[in-house]
């Protein structure tokens, strides 16, 4: 797992330069003199005050799994990639991390929704609000000179751009309207009810990642590729 501290440290030397946060800078120090809690505590100072950029939730990965503690690890990475889902670092040390893990559970989205996982929503947000101005602007130009003939096509163009941006636009919400979990305990037993007197449905390591499908006030129902699910307490897993 060499690899994971190497590149926190190359983040940390060029996340300093955008991010002039005392936690964020202190959290790269204390992560370099070993203090590992220390560090965890001030990336999550950060995330619950509502600055959790890519970067904090990137280095909050490295020093949870130095704390040896992997699912929290996934969840901060998973984070990271909702932010940015290209980030080369975030994806390496996210299937290292997997690599490592006792429950592989691959959840991959179905047919041509499989590339949207490198396409975040925001940036779909933002084709999708460049191509209902390019109509609009378009639909304007037509009305003030309704005769030019290369308005039509033209039209026709901002129009087809516009259902493909928001098929997009669907396509990603339907990926990440229902919220994932990851299991942070060693082992959680998922049930047939949201009680503990229910019958055993199957085991969870930590690090398993599923989607979540219903809940009530202390328990969440997770659903497992082949349509397989069972009910977790809350405090065994985060949501990502």
């Amino acid at each position: 797992m060499r690899h994971l501290v190497l590149l926190f440290g190359l983040l940390a030397a060029t996340a300093t330069l955008a991010d002039n946060s005392t936690a964020f800078v202190e959290g790269g120090a204390r992560y370099q003199a070993g203090d590992f809690k220390g560090a965890a505590a001030l990336y999550e100072s950060l995330v619950d005050a509502g600055l959790g950029t890519a970067d904090v939730h990137y280095n909050l990965g490295n020093v949870y799994f130095r704390l040896g503690l992997e699912g929290k690890a996934l969840a901060a990475y998973e984070r990271a990639l909702r932010v940015r889902p290209r980030d080369a670092d975030a994806l390496w040390n996210r299937e290292l991390l997997k690599s490592v893990l006792a429950d592989r559970i691959e959840s991959r989205p179905p047919g041509w929704l499989v590339w949207l996982e490198a396409v975040s929503i925001d940036e779909l947000a933002r084709v999708f609000s460049a191509a209902l101005c390019l109509c609009a602007l378009l639909a304007v130009g037509g009305y003030f000179k309704p005769g030019a003939r290369a308005w039509r096509p033209l039209r026709t163009v901002a129009l087809l751009l516009l259902l493909a941006a928001a098929a997009l636009f669907a396509g990603k919400w339907s990926q990440v309207k229902d919220p994932r979990a990851v299991v942070i305990e060693k082992e959680v037993t998922a049930r047939y009810g949201p009680s503990v007197r229910e019958s055993r449905a199957f085991v969870l390591h930590e690090g398993a990642l599923a989607r979540v499908t219903d809940q009530t006030d202390e328990w969440y129902r997770l659903m497992l590729p082949g349509r397989q699910s069972g009910w977790v307490p809350k405090n065994s897993t985060e949501l990502v």
